[in-house]
């Protein structure tokens, strides 16, 4: 089982990372409900995407 991809920072762009199972598309958007990062998905991969100890919130679909 794959590790979880922490980002920190206001605004990041995932390249190659661990993405939200269920992720399938290029361009998703996700935000962190405890601190309001957020990230665009550029490439889809496995796994979960986390922020804060908590699964990011799926915000736009493509």
């Amino acid at each position: 089982m794959k590790e979880a991809l922490k980002l920190p920072g206001e605004l990041n762009s995932v390249k190659g990372g661990e993405l939200a199972m269920g992720v399938s598309a290029k361009g998703e958007k996700y935000r962190c409900e405890i601190c309001g990062n957020e990230v665009i998905v550029e490439k889809v991969g496995g796994g979960t995407l986390v922020c804060c100890g908590e699964d990011m919130t799926l915000i736009e679909e493509k």
